[in-house]
């Protein structure tokens, strides 16, 4: 979250760059609302994005200006605060590193949030459980660097400063899951990866997240901009959006890439700013505390570092400033200098790697761990695997205009050394300005003190995942797809299957549905063999049709036509469950409509499925209704039998997903529908599964047995979701997960004789 530092400057700086005037045209100072999300770049759909939607900052924007150039002075959170809080860079008054505390700030610094107050503002910190969440994340100690927590405590008609920290963009453990919370998850296949990122599935969802996050916290912003309308506020206040610093990825926060320190920022400010304005001028972060305090009127101290920017494309600045210095227990000192064609960055410590260890990053970055396996497996392109090389160079020198993602390092190339000398002249003499004291490191005892403070804090957090911070970046990469659904999420479309037949069983709003067809040897010259349809798992968002191949081609030989079933799913086709249900029921019914062709009884076909493919299966057995009308109703969805894998059964107040369903869990919930003359079950559930406990699945099973239908339970003690795959359960999970099925087959007339699987590799 963002500090009050940091709320504060921000605010200013977007509204005076777009300006129709340089007065201010009310009777009374304009109130202040500056909101900072933490942890983003410019990742919204108004500076361009298409892989997310955020309509409110979005109108916000139109009705202001948008600055597309907008840098801050560090690439974490602590020092960028502070010099926001104080309009001076962080490293010229020593809260440079980042959580340290420098003590309290000398007469001559003095907090601008005291200047606002007094000249008569009202200064506050906004707590409020829907949209902002307190933090003051500085270097340095203090007391009353605000009034209160919220402007409704100000005398009547007094003007305020609100600084409001949204801390949802942060990554933390508050991720996981954020796609439930968004009323469109982003689509983990469309998202725009960055070439220094290997185009790998646990990229794509570890990206979902943090868009996800943007989105959540885009309707949050929303609700800040209801209530100053709803308060009559509007047309007398100023509202600033701003990030901290940049993105929460590899290359991003800690590094002084465009990816750590640029950020967005708007600024609305009715009547004083032209609605929908576009300023390209560059901008720091060290500039919004004087420009703040310019707008409410309040002479600018002569210490301040920054500078106030008021007339419309008036150029403020030829080049920005950044600096990164210990981050956690991470020692480094990087210094840059940007202009809006070229970025110089020096690394100070250049026999210090990128990705030094940390355990911020080694416990929250999957991309870590998944580019040091693809590293090793000689999967990873130059330009990806330069992050992991064990030294720097001393300078890179970037193109901005012809290499925005700055992969290509001009430093030692002779045609720019005229460039590279003249930015390092700019940068040495900033340094000696400023008085830059990241010049003398931390003491080697201090640190350790620090990195010792650091592991205890941390080692019961690894011991919760059951690793710890030194495993193999291939346990740890295990450890990740696990937390990200890997193997629930693959793509659905085109699929091409080994050995498999496809055929097109419904097209509904475009959308072809396919069954893929595995066959015993003996098809062709046997009649009315049994069927099997297995449902994909994904949560109803994603998925792929192939998860079942290999149970399929088990069941296949032994003498059962195995079917996989597509359906429509809530990321590609913006469905809910309730389509979903319509669709695996349109795939029974067409299978048994087409029966007589495919040489399948009728009278045996099963389902199958795992997770919210469980579901579908039971769905098609348990529920009446959701149908598609345009179907022939007479002829059964109904399956003939259940094999259903951690299935997600129960929908209602202590189920999954009660949230999407409300009071219409009983129309979608099998567990809440079980009546007298259901299909035979067998229900095969891991001990440790989040969407189904045992007590549950035991309650289902005594419900199903008292209505006299046949339901069978195997609980695997220490299992946990996605148990029985093999790339999740290991080998021997998969085989007596398929054992099991075989059994209860064979035990209902789908099979004869024993399973023929290996419970040994």
């Amino acid at each position: 979250m963002l500090k009050n530092a940091t709320q504060t400057a921000i605010i200013l700086l977007g509204a005076i760059s777009g300006m129709t005037s340089c007065s201010n045209s009310n009777d009374t100072q304009p109130n202040i609302v500056f909101i900072i999300s933490e942890d983003i770049c410019p990742d919204l759909s108004c500076y361009g994005r298409t892989d997310l939607s955020t309509p409110n900052l979005d109108s916000l924007a139109s009705e202001g200006v948008r600055y597309t150039n907008a840098f801050s002075t560090s690439p974490v959170c602590s020092p960028s605060r502070s010099a926001i809080m104080t309009g001076l860079y962080q490293t010229s008054f020593g809260a440079h590193n980042h959580r340290s505390d420098i003590g309290n700030l000398p007469d001559s610094i003095v907090p601008f949030t005291k200047l606002l107050r007094d000249a008569g503002y009202y200064t506050c910190n906004v707590v409020n459980p829907e949209y902002g969440d307190e933090k003051t994340d500085f270097n340095f100690s203090g007391e009353n660097f605000f009034d209160g927590d919220d402007w409704k405590h100000r005398k009547p008609g007094q003007s305020f400063y609100a600084q409001i920290s949204i801390y949802t963009t942060h990554r933390d453990k508050h991720w996981e899951g954020i796609e439930n919370m968004v009323e469109k998850p982003v689509d983990p296949y469309k998202i725009q990866l960055p070439s220094y990122y290997a185009d790998h599935l646990v990229n794509r969802l570890d990206w979902a997240r943090y868009l996800n996050s943007i989105q959540f916290m885009d309707v949050q912003v929303g609700k800040i901009l209801e209530r100053i309308e709803k308060e009559g506020l509007k047309e007398n206040t100023v509202v600033i959006f701003i990030g901290d610093h940049g993105r929460c990825m590899i290359r991003g926060k800690q590094w002084l890439y465009d990816s750590g320190i640029k950020i967005p920022l708007i600024v609305r400010w009715p009547k004083q700013i032209n609605p929908g304005t576009i300023n390209e001028n560059l901008v720091s972060t060290i500039d919004i505390t004087a420009s703040i305090l310019q707008i409410a009127g309040v002479e600018i101290p002569e210490v301040m570092e920054g500078k106030a920017f008021i007339k419309l494309q008036e150029a403020i600045r030829d080049e920005i400033f950044a600096a990164r210095d210990r981050c956690d227990g991470v020692v480094d000192r990087i210094r840059a200098v940007r202009t809006k064609e070229y970025k110089l960055i020096h690394n100070f410590l250049p026999e210090k790697p990128y990705a030094q260890f940390g355990h911020y990053k080694e416990f929250f970055y999957p991309s870590i761990h998944l580019h040091r396996v693809l590293n090793a497996e000689g999967k990873l392109t130059d330009v990806q695997k330069s992050f992991l090389a064990k030294t720097k160079p001393e300078f890179e020198l970037y193109n901005i205009i012809s290499d925005p993602e700055e992969t290509i390092n001009l430093a030692s190339d002779e045609e720019y050394s005229e460039i590279l000398s003249e930015l390092n002249q700019k940068l040495d003499s900033w340094i000696e300005q400023t008085g830059d004291k990241g010049k003398v490191l931390e003491s080697d005892e201090f640190i350790e003190e620090l990195l010792i403070k650091r592991n205890e804090k941390y080692a019961p957090l690894w011991k919760k995942r059951g690793i710890n911070p030194h495993d193999p970046p291939e346990v740890q990469l295990d450890w990740w797809k696990d937390n990200l659904a890997y193997n629930d999420y693959f793509q659905n479309t085109d699929l091409k299957l080994e050995n498999a037949v496809s055929e097109n069983f419904k097209t509904i709003d475009g959308q072809k549905l396919y069954a893929y067809f595995y066959f015993p040897e003996n098809y062709s010259s046997t009649n009315k063999l049994p069927a099997i349809v297995f449902f994909h798992g994904g949560g109803w968002r994603s998925g792929k049709s192939t998860q079942f191949t290999e149970q399929s081609k088990y069941l296949a030989s032994r003498g059962i036509i195995a079917i996989q079933a597509d359906y429509r799913t809530m990321l590609r086709d913006g469905v809910s469950p309730f389509e979903c249900v319509q669709d695996a029921k349109s795939a029974i019914r067409w299978v048994r409509k087409n029966a007589a062709r495919f040489r399948i009884d009728p009278n045996k076909i099963a389902a199958g499925g795992g997770s919210a493919g469980g579901h579908l299966a039971a769905a098609c057995g348990m529920l009446t209704g959701l149908d598609d009308p345009t179907e022939d109703l007479k002829i059964s969805s109904i399956p003939d039998a259940l094999v259903l894998f951690n299935p997600v059964l129960n929908n209602g107040p202590e189920g999954y997903r009660y949230d999407l369903f409300g009071e219409n869990y009983k129309k979608i919930s099998p567990f809440h529908n079980v009546r007298p003359g259901e299909p035979p079950v067998i229900l095969m559930l891991g001990s440790e599964d989040p969407h189904l406990s045992p007590e549950q699945a035991e309650e289902f099973q005594s419900s199903m047995k008292a209505a006299g239908n046949d339901c069978e339970l195997r609980i695997y003690e220490g299992q946990k979701h996605g148990f029985f795959n093999e790339r999740k359960g290991g080998y021997k999970m998969y085989a007596t997960t398929v054992y099991e099925m075989d059994k209860f087959l064979g035990k209902y007339g789908f099979l004869e004789g024993e399973p023929t699987i290996s419970l040994e590799p």
